[in-house]
């Protein structure tokens, strides 16, 4: 049986929603409001970790070095900052807990250098290393955001991950699961390992939503995946294999390592009398 690996996009429009600042307020000026629909978390950059809530009608706790808080099940945490430009790392290890968004990057402006997003346990609905960027006016404070089309540059961009790493050991995804981030935003180097973790729900891309991302590593050695699968006879033909497709890229065929040495074609025959994984390569367009 061969494992072929479908890329798909969504894109996931934000919702207003109040914030929570990790490094300026990590417990004080946090607002519950019940008549919104979700909370953010920003961690500026702080190394956070998030556990299991102690508290029944909370979702997760979001610890960093000198301080902890515990949040809703429908709290959206970005690795980075929000409007702001400050060049910053990012780590978020997940240990336990229910989110609903994470981001190794920021928010709209925001540039972080390496983004580091590690899932042992828990559950998340999306999980992205990149940041996040959407055409919102009139957003939040009432300061009127303008963002650039999906056909924009990426020099153009303004919410940015140089190097972003999502690990995924464990833990149930249901949503999206992205190399990079998510809207209008900007990833150089992607780099997604999947060793274990339930993502049969999940839609699983190397790259991002209608952003940029410039390289896209995937390693996927383990896990739950929702996969396209095609039973084929050992020494004979592989036969019609699927096309698929990306936007911004051209599918230059599948083969048999992710290094893409040995292409297969529809001719190809097939030497391996064990399931494995054909891998697609793609071309970013000019």
């Amino acid at each position: 049986m061969i494992i072929i690996k479908k890329v798909l996009f969504i894109l996931i429009s934000l919702t207003i929603i109040p914030f929570v600042n990790a490094k300026e307020t990590p417990s004080g000026l946090i607002s519950f409001d019940e008549d919104k629909t979700g909370y953010y978390f920003f961690a500026n950059g702080t190394p956070i970790t998030i556990d299991n809530a102690t508290s029944s009608d909370m979702g997760a706790k979001i610890s960093w070095d000198g301080g902890s808080i515990e949040v809703p099940k429908n709290t959206n945490v970005y690795g980075g900052y929000h409007n702001n430009s400050i060049k910053t790392t990012s780590s978020i290890t997940i240990n336990g807990g229910t989110i609903y968004w994470i981001y190794g990057g920021g928010l709209h402006k925001s540039h972080t250098t390496v983004s580091k997003v590690v899932l042992n346990d828990g559950y998340v609905k999306d999980i992205r290393p990149g940041g996040s960027a959407a055409d919102v006016k009139d957003y939040h404070d009432g300061i009127k955001y303008e963002f650039p089309s999906e056909n924009t540059s990426k020099e153009n961009m303004e919410t940015i991950v140089e190097e972003a790493y999502l690990t995924i050991n464990g833990g149930v995804v249901k949503g999206t699961v992205f190399g990079g981030g998510m809207g209008i935003s900007y990833v150089k180097n992607a780099y997604l390992t999947i060793n274990n973790g339930d993502l049969s729900s999940s839609y699983v891309t190397a790259g991002g939503s209608n952003g940029v991302t410039s390289n896209a590593v995937v390693n996927i050695n383990g896990g739950n995946i929702n996969s396209k699968t095609k039973e084929v006879t050992y020494d004979s033909k592989y036969g019609t294999l699927e096309i698929p497709s990306k936007k911004g890229y051209s599918f230059k065929g599948w083969y048999k390592e992710n290094g893409f040495i040995n292409v297969v074609d529809e001719d190809t025959i097939v030497s391996d009398d064990r399931d494995h994984t054909l891998y697609a390569k793609w071309e970013i367009n000019s």
